[in-house]
């Protein structure tokens, strides 16, 4: 027998190139679809993220995790890790007062006016403001 796999009319030499050039299309292909995007992280973030790879490949010989494949995991699952709460806690530690101002006064000159409690807060803001000036003379 000339070493041909039934069915295929290929050696076993032939099929196993075949694989490996399969294989390593494949490879290549997912490699190029799964560059979408890149993020940079602060190094207090990278930190984190090389401690709890450390701990999701520890004792784990059943393959071999990167890096992204743990944070593509974090942000595909983000539903299950990330609530209403943390949702607050994100927004909080980002929130600029500037930008929600600036927000405000949009909303206002695109609605023509104040709703009542702004104008009742913004009337407490300028009272506390113009009695800080006062005291200040």
């Amino acid at each position: 027998m000339d070493n041909k796999i039934m069915g295929t009319g290929n050696t076993e030499e032939e099929q196993m190139q075949i694989a490996k050039m399969k294989k390593n299309k494949t490879k290549n292909e997912k490699s190029e679809d799964s560059i979408v995007s890149r993020v940079v992280i602060s190094k207090e973030a990278d930190d984190a993220l090389k401690v709890l790879l450390a701990k999701v490949r520890d004792g784990f010989d059943g393959g071999y995790i990167e890096r992204s494949d743990l944070v593509n995991w974090i942000l595909f699952n983000h539903e299950k890790l990330i609530g209403e709460s943390e949702i607050r806690t994100i927004r909080t530690a980002y929130f600029d007062e500037m930008l929600a101002w600036n927000g405000l006064t949009k909303l206002a000159n695109q609605e023509g006016s104040l709703s009542e409690d702004l104008k009742s807060q913004f009337k407490s803001l300028l009272n506390a403001a113009a009695k800080k000036n006062k005291e200040g003379i």
